[in-house]
């Protein structure tokens, strides 16, 4: 049996970086990942200036842009390619840039190789949590056992420990499927960071570094793991992109089979706290997101300093999370309940509205832009 103060469950963006933070206050942790290696996702995914932010109170804002590309625009198009929304420097200003943009991986790796190798116990599937005479008793698959007075829950949108302290949480899919690739090129690629909004589905594309480029592509789903999705081909892809713009079809032609990575999108039903007891949830764990902002690993980020603000300045633990979870309660409601909106408006299938709502879109006021990116970004209050 391993012995310790604190036990995250889960070595995610949130995860790793609650880690950290412990690790420079001598906190003694164990980080248990269900996985063979900490590493994310073979896919690319932004960051904005609020969780560059979040890292630098925990020193690692400079390494993370270090495998990042730097982003200031983000524009959105018709399927034709014809402009509807030009993200402007000028709107965030104050804010630093809108995104980075940088492969899972890398990200995961960054964020790993600041833990010494034994915090973190990897092929540690959870598979039963007790309580007993003030501890934490935790049980993996492989019949090891863990026990610690405090329990972290960073285990993402099916989370293991959430099941545990909120049994009846609620898992909401989100009514369309998502298909993810990073593609190699020979030279630079020739768009800023786009996404496309059609009757036929969504598609963005992100550059990374490295001559790296990150596509998905969303499409409406009636029912989650619909068999005729999931045996979607890259072939299926094309032909179902084919009457959008070259971007896409050139994207699409690049990549192969073994690239696909398919999922479906869905977030969770509120819950009214994060924290019970002794046992708190970070990042998805508590409140997954759909990646319409592209605030899922920022606000996961976001938690961990938060957490850790609550621990350096509360009289107990449980004060700590009790904090934790007023801090973080409306923030996180705001960003879920936005982004499903947002989903909701992108993902536009009838071919009669969709013109209707790319005309709004397009004569959206700047000043409407400001304000809702400041409700993100400005995280003076917040952190």
């Amino acid at each position: 049996m391993v012995t310790t103060e604190y036990i995250i469950v889960g070595a995610g963006i949130a995860g790793l970086s609650l880690g950290i933070g412990l690790h420079r206050r001598g906190k003694e942790f164990v980080i248990l990942e269900r996985s063979q290696l900490v590493d994310g996702i073979g896919a690319g995914l932004g960051i904005t200036s609020n969780a560059i932010t979040a890292f630098e109170h925990i020193g690692m804002a400079d390494k993370v842009k270090a495998v990042a590309n730097p982003l200031d625009t983000l524009r959105i198009v018709d399927r034709k390619g014809k402009l509807l929304v030009n993200g402007d420097p000028g709107l965030i200003a104050g804010y630093g840039l809108t995104n980075y943009a940088l492969h899972r991986s890398d990200l995961h790796q960054c964020l790993f190789r600041e833990l010494p190798a034994e915090r973190v116990h990897t092929r540690k599937q959870c598979a039963g949590i007790e309580e007993r005479d003030g501890w934490y008793l935790l049980t993996c698959e492989d019949g090891s056992v863990f026990r610690c007075r405090y329990l972290v829950g960073a285990d993402g949108l099916h989370s293991f420990v959430r099941r545990y302290i909120f049994p009846d949480s609620v898992v909401r899919y989100a009514g369309y499927t998502c298909w993810r690739a990073v593609i190699d090129l020979k030279e630079h690629f020739p768009y800023t960071s786009e996404e496309t909004w059609g009757a036929d589905g969504r598609f963005g594309i992100t550059p990374l570094i490295n001559r790296q480029v990150y596509w998905y592509a969303c499409i409406n789903s009636a029912k989650p793991r619909d068999p005729y999705y999931t045996a979607f081909t890259i072939d299926n892809l094309r032909h179902h992109f084919r009457e959008y713009h070259p971007a896409v079809v050139n994207a699409l032609a690049l990549t192969g089979n073994h690239r696909l990575i398919q999922n479906d999108i869905a977030d969770m039903k509120p819950l009214p706290v994060y924290h019970k007891g002794h046992t708190v949830l970070l990042g998805d764990a508590a409140h997954a997101t759909t990646p319409n902002m592209g605030q899922g690993a920022c606000m996961g980020v976001e938690d961990a300093v938060v957490l850790l603000q609550e621990l350096d300045r509360a009289s107990s633990v449980a004060k700590a999370m009790a904090g934790f979870s007023r801090r973080r309660t409306e923030r996180c409601r705001f960003i879920v309940a936005t982004s499903q909106k947002m989903g909701r408006i992108a993902q536009l299938d009838n071919r009669f509205l969709v013109p209707v709502r790319n005309f709004l879109v397009r004569h959206l006021p700047a000043a409407i832009q400001r304000r809702q990116l400041a409700k993100v970004l400005d995280v003076s209050g917040v952190l």
